[in-house]
């Protein structure tokens, strides 16, 4: 609904469709078929972490600019309605707690993995992707060719599938990416067994989306 553009070559479709033209712009061809593509990260191996080396919480509050490396942040990344400024060096990021938490402020974070786990006993929240407002964030995917990886795991099969941010496959909690027209992300969002809400978005969400369900709304 809400008269969007649909600009691509194809759309597949296992099943049928119901169109209304009054209110779509499909540019493609429809091609039903009966066989689903297959997940082509189903092989993408999680990273590994260490949940005794934790590093607690990425944050920063109004006015501070920090700086944060790569490891195990049991309560997750937290930049809400604020103007705190979190740079990242490159790595993979493991985001247990809130996950990846933003409503304010701005992220910086080239060469970049966020790996997001819902393992925190007794979490009050879940752990998703979950940015709202009108923060800042600039994320570009791993790249060993440009960026040192000290420390890391192996980094090489991320880069390969150019991901950006991996919800774990056990992690099934709703995600959403909504009113952000400063999120500049360049990669593969990878949610398989998630549902995520997009809405609002700048023209640069991702190069890849791999979801169970999405929902595009505004």
């Amino acid at each position: 609904s809400g008269q969007p553009t649909l600009d691509t070559v194809e759309v597949y479709v296992v099943g049928g469709t119901d169109r209304n033209y009054t209110q779509v712009d499909l540019t493609g061809d429809i091609i039903y078929t009966d066989d689903s593509i297959a997940d082509p990260l189903a092989d993408l191996p999680y990273p590994f972490y260490d949940v005794n080396n934790d590093l607690g919480e990425i944050t920063a509050g109004n006015g501070e600019e920090l700086t944060f490396g790569p490891g195990y942040y049991s309560e997750g990344l937290n930049l809400r309605n604020n103007g705190g400024i979190v740079n990242l060096t490159p790595g993979i990021y493991i985001l247990d707690g809130d996950g990846f938490d933003v409503s304010g402020g701005t992220i910086n974070a080239p060469g970049v993995m966020f790996y997001i786990v819902d393992t925190t006993p007794n979490n009050p929240h879940e752990s998703r992707v979950d940015i709202t407002g009108n923060p800042t964030i600039n994320v570009t995917q791993p790249d060993p060719d440009t960026y040192t990886y000290p420390g890391s795991p192996d980094i090489t099969p991320y880069a390969d599938g150019g991901v950006t941010i991996f919800q774990a496959r056990e992690n099934t909690n709703d995600s959403r990416v909504l009113g952000t027209a400063g999120f500049f992300l360049s990669g593969t969002i990878y949610m398989p067994n998630n549902h995520i809400e997009i809405g609002g978005t700048s023209d640069s969400l991702a190069n890849a989306l791999i979801a169970d369900t999405i929902e595009v709304q505004g």
